[in-house]
Protein backbone atom coordinates (compact mmCIF):
# COMPACT_ATOMS: atom_id res chain seq x y z
CA UNK A 1 0.00 0.00 0.00
CA UNK A 2 3.05 2.28 0.58
CA UNK A 3 3.89 2.12 -3.12
CA UNK A 4 0.43 4.15 -3.94
CA UNK A 5 1.74 6.98 -1.77
CA UNK A 6 5.10 7.56 -2.57
CA UNK A 7 4.31 9.16 -6.42
CA UNK A 8 1.92 11.00 -4.26
CA UNK A 9 4.14 12.35 -1.77
CA UNK A 10 6.80 13.01 -4.93
CA UNK A 11 4.31 14.95 -6.49
CA UNK A 12 4.29 17.68 -4.03
CA UNK A 13 7.26 19.56 -3.10
CA UNK A 14 10.02 18.70 -0.81
CA UNK A 15 9.00 19.07 2.34
CA UNK A 16 5.43 19.23 2.04
CA UNK A 17 3.91 16.70 4.50
CA UNK A 18 0.93 14.69 3.12
CA UNK A 19 -1.40 12.57 5.59
CA UNK A 20 -2.20 8.87 5.81
CA UNK A 21 -4.41 7.70 8.49
CA UNK A 22 -2.62 5.01 10.33
CA UNK A 23 -5.48 2.13 9.50
CA UNK A 24 -4.82 3.03 5.77
CA UNK A 25 -1.10 1.84 5.40
CA UNK A 26 0.68 -1.08 7.42
CA UNK A 27 3.73 -0.08 9.84
CA UNK A 28 6.44 1.60 7.51
CA UNK A 29 8.88 -1.32 8.62
CA UNK A 30 6.70 -3.79 7.25
CA UNK A 31 6.76 -1.75 3.84
CA UNK A 32 11.33 -1.50 4.11
CA UNK A 33 11.47 1.60 5.75
CA UNK A 34 13.91 2.20 8.57
CA UNK A 35 13.64 3.71 12.10
CA UNK A 36 15.50 6.69 11.63
CA UNK A 37 15.78 9.82 13.56
CA UNK A 38 14.06 12.99 12.93
CA UNK A 39 13.37 16.14 14.25
CA UNK A 40 12.25 16.10 18.31
CA UNK A 41 10.27 19.20 18.26
CA UNK A 42 7.63 18.06 15.94
CA UNK A 43 6.24 15.56 18.64
CA UNK A 44 5.87 12.60 16.42
CA UNK A 45 6.57 8.85 17.87
CA UNK A 46 8.37 7.49 15.51
CA UNK A 47 10.17 8.32 12.62
CA UNK A 48 10.58 6.54 9.53
CA UNK A 49 12.80 6.33 6.11
CA UNK A 50 13.39 4.72 2.66
CA UNK A 51 16.01 5.92 0.37
CA UNK A 52 15.39 6.24 -3.10
CA UNK A 53 17.82 4.92 -5.88
CA UNK A 54 18.51 8.74 -6.57
CA UNK A 55 19.70 9.20 -3.40
CA UNK A 56 16.39 11.10 -2.01
CA UNK A 57 14.24 10.04 0.35
CA UNK A 58 11.19 9.31 1.61
CA UNK A 59 10.39 10.58 5.61
CA UNK A 60 7.56 9.13 7.52
CA UNK A 61 6.43 10.39 10.42
CA UNK A 62 4.23 8.49 12.94
CA UNK A 63 1.84 10.71 15.41
CA UNK A 64 -0.83 8.89 17.42
CA UNK A 65 -3.54 8.69 14.30
CA UNK A 66 -1.67 9.13 11.44
CA UNK A 67 1.20 9.41 9.45
CA UNK A 68 2.96 12.30 8.23
CA UNK A 69 5.14 11.50 5.03
CA UNK A 70 7.36 14.48 2.30
CA UNK A 71 10.40 13.49 0.47
CA UNK A 72 13.70 14.93 1.19
CA UNK A 73 16.38 15.87 -1.52
CA UNK A 74 19.39 13.79 0.34
CA UNK A 75 18.85 10.67 2.76
CA UNK A 76 21.07 11.52 5.60
CA UNK A 77 22.14 7.37 5.10
CA UNK A 78 23.46 8.67 1.93
CA UNK A 79 24.90 12.30 3.02
CA UNK A 80 24.27 13.60 6.55
CA UNK A 81 26.37 16.82 5.88
CA UNK A 82 23.99 17.18 2.47
CA UNK A 83 20.71 15.87 4.29
CA UNK A 84 21.58 18.73 7.33
CA UNK A 85 22.39 21.52 4.46
CA UNK A 86 19.35 20.92 2.07
CA UNK A 87 16.57 19.41 4.62
CA UNK A 88 17.29 20.88 7.93
CA UNK A 89 18.82 24.51 7.29
CA UNK A 90 18.02 25.59 10.73
CA UNK A 91 20.01 22.48 12.33
CA UNK A 92 22.91 23.22 9.83
CA UNK A 93 23.27 27.13 10.73
CA UNK A 94 22.84 25.87 14.35
CA UNK A 95 25.53 23.78 13.72
CA UNK A 96 27.84 26.32 12.45
CA UNK A 97 27.37 28.81 15.25
CA UNK A 98 28.25 26.03 17.94
CA UNK A 99 31.23 25.32 16.14
CA UNK A 100 31.87 29.06 16.05
CA UNK A 101 31.28 29.37 19.99
CA UNK A 102 33.99 26.65 20.26
CA UNK A 103 36.56 28.21 17.84
CA UNK A 104 35.96 31.88 19.03
CA UNK A 105 36.00 31.11 22.87
CA UNK A 106 39.31 28.72 22.52
CA UNK A 107 40.71 31.65 20.15
CA UNK A 108 40.05 34.41 23.04
CA UNK A 109 40.95 32.57 26.58
CA UNK A 110 41.10 36.46 28.37
CA UNK A 111 37.96 37.01 27.29
CA UNK A 112 36.33 34.01 26.10
CA UNK A 113 32.46 34.98 26.31
CA UNK A 114 33.60 38.24 23.97
CA UNK A 115 35.53 35.13 21.75
CA UNK A 116 32.26 33.06 21.89
CA UNK A 117 30.04 35.34 20.70
CA UNK A 118 32.64 36.93 17.63
CA UNK A 119 32.70 33.17 17.11
CA UNK A 120 29.18 31.85 17.09
CA UNK A 121 28.22 35.02 15.10
CA UNK A 122 30.52 33.90 12.02
CA UNK A 123 29.68 30.67 12.30
CA UNK A 124 25.88 31.92 11.96
CA UNK A 125 26.82 33.68 9.20
CA UNK A 126 29.14 30.96 7.94
CA UNK A 127 25.96 28.14 7.97
CA UNK A 128 23.60 30.99 6.14
CA UNK A 129 26.27 31.15 3.40
CA UNK A 130 26.95 27.95 2.31
CA UNK A 131 23.05 26.80 2.17
CA UNK A 132 22.15 25.72 -1.53
CA UNK A 133 20.66 28.40 -3.47
CA UNK A 134 17.09 28.31 -3.35
CA UNK A 135 15.44 26.00 -6.04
Amino acid sequence: MWRYYIPVILSKPPHEDIDIPLYLVPNPEEAGFKVTLGDPLRGQIEDYESTLQDGKRIHVRRFHNLYKAHWDWVSPLVSSVEHLRRDAPGWWIALWGLGGVAVGSLLCPKDRTAGAFAGGSVGVLGGMITLPEAR
